[in-house]
């Protein structure tokens, strides 16, 4: 019971609350404004090749930014308001984290995969889904999840994209939340989990194909998998991000148990 209370004292400081949609709407323009880079670019386009290109875009990380924003800096202003010690005396350190790690978790995801997915169905306004007679487009196909996309399926293929991205924001949040029981400095804590995951992330691939299997971009955004079926390459993530946010979990709760000494 002291649990769910916690968990939903916090769910109460995220959900539908005014920070939750202004992050919605930072993902959202966010890429609009990545797409404004290259105007002349967007002429007799699609939505397939406007996302594969726009994704790959070193800017793009910002949103996980956004995201993390929500609820990833909870400790710190707890600490900042002096609430700390009033929430961790009216529940265990155990509670405490689980609460934490949850809602930095799917606070990141739901606004990742709500604004990623509405920027993808805005785009359809005012360009088609694919252009079925050219090379990026089979591309696309030869990859994760392109079944969906022969099968004209691009709704469903966006939403399971969005959530891939989604759930990789989540763990970027939640080592967000992880830096932020080592780290006092709030701009610190926001921005050194994007910097660290855009350093990884350049240079993962670099080591081996075995490396770059388990990599988080390999993992979470989907049209790279190389697994044989939607299902699997959907079980793998959300079995790597339960696992990933254990690991966080359990090293912030070692880490809570010095702060509560200090």
């Amino acid at each position: 019971m002291k649990y769910i209370n916690v968990c939903r004292a916090d769910l109460s400081r995220w959900f539908l609350r005014k920070r939750f949609f202004l992050a919605v709407a930072g993902v959202f323009i966010l890429n609009y404004l990545l797409m404004l880079q290259d105007l002349s670019g967007l002429e007799d386009t699609s939505v397939v090749y406007t996302v594969f290109i726009y994704l790959e875009d070193p800017f793009f990380i910002i949103n996980y930014i956004f995201a993390a924003a929500v609820f990833g800096t909870a400790y710190c202003e707890e600490r900042k308001r002096n609430y700390f010690s009033f929430f961790i005396k009216r529940c265990d350190r155990k509670s405490y984290i689980i609460s934490k790690v949850m809602n930095c978790f799917f606070s990141s995801f739901c606004v990742v995969t709500v604004g990623m997915f509405l920027w993808e169905l805005s785009l359809r306004l005012f360009m088609p889904w694919a252009d079925r007679e050219s090379d990026m487009f089979w591309v696309c196909v030869n990859e994760g999840l392109g079944n969906l996309l022969e099968e004209h399926r691009y709704f469903t293929y966006y939403l399971i994209y969005s959530m891939g991205l989604g759930m990789l924001s989540g763990i970027i949040s939640v080592i967000t939340f992880m830096i932020s029981l080592f780290i006092k400095d709030q701009m610190a804590v926001i921005s050194l989990p994007g910097i660290i995951y855009y350093i990884y992330n350049a240079y993962v691939g670099d080591f081996s194909d075995n490396v770059y299997f388990w990599s988080l971009e390999h993992i979470f955004y989907f049209p790279k998998s190389r697994m044989t079926t939607n299902v699997l390459t959907f079980t793998r993530a959300t079995i790597y991000a339960l696992i990933l946010c254990l690991i966080f979990g359990m090293i912030s709760y070692k880490r809570l148990e010095r702060v509560c000494h200090e």
